[in-house]
């Protein structure tokens, strides 16, 4: 069994997508809060040391805003250290692999080399480049141009797309993102106390209550979700009858001596209340653990039309108890949907959450809670869709051809292609050969009858 911590928030990435749309400015304050206190954390993981004391050099090699999260008490969590390496591992990574995210790779990290702590130092550069622009680095850049330019040390300043960033904060971020790691911050600490001096003088760091409190409200439509399923699975489980009694469940009457007082082997009645309340309890903890555990994959995450999971039926769970296992078992089932949109190059994102491939299939809880479906596409109206997880089903959308490529199409089939006029060579005028003059002194000839007669030329 592997226990982990159950968190409750949002990752860095979802919080600033959602204050972008939403209008509901993520200050500066908040935003390098949220950095340095990941900073502590990431130095503490860089320091970790084996049993024998000695250095693991750990490198996470993956830190994005994907992977910090914020809690809805302001806490901050450095993720996914699944690709995480320390330097004393025997498993190394094959010739010509590179793992992490390409908008957030140090140049090492891109050519394969050998990386310390100093590439996630770069990484968190990449972070804080997108707090002082606005704008996520390398946002629109092919992959091909970001190795291009990373490793030839071309990265744009902060002030080249926000003319309103400090110059001491842009020192700060470009060393981060220094293309050499000797010219780089050292460690994760230096970079720290490198920005709460800066804050100290300028900005102000935010305290964690207060970005506790702005993921909240940012995101209590996705908290009251979570309660509401979380409640519905513990009325679920109040309702499971009690495990049925094993036979091995017995209670042997034993007799003031030891002896055995009865053949025969009874279950103890004050017994069976101890052990259904065990029982009751431990399915109550795994279901909401299991809740938990979907809605923070689905509810992570990122903004639906209305508050993903209101309910489209109002059920009165007191009047309507499921009595028996098997209807536990059916409420739990899960469906697959197919989710398909036209044109095929379309992006599909379900509650607000991106989805890889197009068509994809998705297994959710069935249930009556409503899901949204969004695609978009360039030169195409964006789509959406409300869907329940009733059963096994295709749900298709179909995008509009935006305004402006109904008018490209429009004005190109007007259009006729006219060929450029051929060039007629020029030609040099003939020569006109004087005629020969002709030689008569024979005017006679035999033709092919044998017939003598005279040349008309001759005449």
């Amino acid at each position: 069994m592997i226990v982990m911590e159950y968190l409750e928030g949002q990752p860095l990435s979802a919080v600033v997508r959602r204050a972008g749309s939403t209008g509901i400015a993520f200050t500066l304050p908040s935003y390098l809060r949220v950095v340095v206190s990941m900073l502590e954390g990431l130095h503490y993981a860089h320091e970790l040391t084996g049993y024998d004391g000695s250095p693991l050099m750990f490198v996470h090699r993956d830190v994005s805003p994907q992977n910090v999260f914020l809690t809805y008490d302001g806490q901050v969590k450095l993720l996914d250290f699944g690709i995480a390496k320390a330097a004393t591992s025997q498993n190394h990574t094959a010739a010509g692999v590179i793992k992490g995210k390409l908008a957030y790779m140090a140049p090492e990290q891109m050519v394969a080399s050998r990386i310390d702590r100093r590439a996630d130092v770069y990484s968190v550069g990449c972070i804080l480049w997108a707090a002082a622009t606005g704008e996520k680095l390398w946002r629109t850049t092919p992959g091909v141009e970001i190795v291009k330019r990373v490793v030839g040390g071309d990265v744009p300043s902060p002030r080249s797309v926000n003319p309103a960033c400090d110059s001491e904060f842009e020192r700060i971020v470009m060393k981060a993102l220094k293309s050499d790691p000797e010219e780089r911050y050292a460690s994760a600490a230096a970079l720290q106390e490198d920005l709460e001096a800066y804050c100290e003088r300028n900005t102000g760091l935010a305290r964690q209550k207060d970005v506790g409190a702005y993921v909240s409200s940012l995101f209590a439509d996705t908290k009251a979700q979570l309660k509401v399923a979380t409640e519905r699975e513990l009325r679920l489980a109040a309702n499971a009858p009690p495990p049925p009694t094993s036979a091995h469940d017995t209670i042997v009457d034993l007799g003031p001596s030891g002896d055995l007082g009865s053949q025969e082997s009874e279950a103890a009645p004050q017994e069976a209340p101890d052990r259904s309340g065990k029982g009751l309890w431990i399915a109550v903890a795994l279901l909401i653990a299991l809740a938990a555990s979907a809605l923070a994959l689905r509810g992570r995450l990122v903004e639906p039309a209305r508050a993903v999971g209101e309910p489209t039926k109002k059920a009165n769970a007191s009047s309507q108890p499921l009595s028996t296992g098997a209807e536990v078992a059916a409420a739990r089932r899960t469906v697959a949907l197919e989710l398909r949109a036209e044109p095929l190059s379309a992006q599909l994102s379900l509650d607000g959450v991106p989805l890889t491939g197009n068509p994809v299939t998705k297994l959710l809880p069935r249930g009556d809670f409503v899901h949204r479906l969004d695609a978009t596409a360039p030169g195409y109206e964006p789509a959406s869709k409300e869907v329940v997880a009733e059963r096994d089903a295709s749900v298709v959308l179909s995008l509009s051809p935006s305004p402006a490529a109904k008018a490209s199409k429009k004005q190109a089939a007007g259009v006729r292609f006219v060929p450029p006029p051929r060039a007629v060579p020029s030609v040099e005028p003939a020569t006109t050969t004087p005629k020969a003059e002709p030689r008569c002194e024979q005017p006679f000839y035999f033709n092919e009858q044998g017939i003598k007669a005279i040349r008309p030329e001759c005449l």
